[in-house]
């Protein structure tokens, strides 16, 4: 299968944990980053197409008061036999300094 990435993948050198902004539940970690989406790990399994939105609370780099904050989209979704599921997301409604954050990682 070829790889349709339009951006390098990065994978974190460690797990960030990734929390839903609007009930603050911790969702799963985040596992690796592009310039427009995220891999998560999560416990949960997650419709495809479902929007969700995110917070992460250990960003590195964070100013203070600054919040990593953005919404992302469940484009595929994969069982890992674990208990566990990976689901890739497409960035949206990112601002401009949290892409920047975000850069910052790999």
């Amino acid at each position: 299968m070829a790889n349709k990435r339009r951006f390098i993948r990065t994978q974190l050198q460690h797990y960030i944990d990734v929390f839903d902004r609007s009930s603050d539940f911790a969702i799963g970690m985040l596992v690796d980053i592009s310039a427009e989406g995220v891999r998560i790990n999560t416990g949960q399994l997650v419709g495809l197409n479902a929007i969700i939105h995110l917070e992460l609370h250990h960003a590195p780099n964070k100013v203070e008061g600054q919040q990593l904050v953005f919404d992302a989209r469940i484009r595929w979704v994969r069982n890992c036999s674990d208990g566990f599921y990976e689901a890739g997301c497409e960035l949206f409604n990112v601002s401009p300094a949290a892409r920047q954050l975000l850069s910052s990682y790999g």
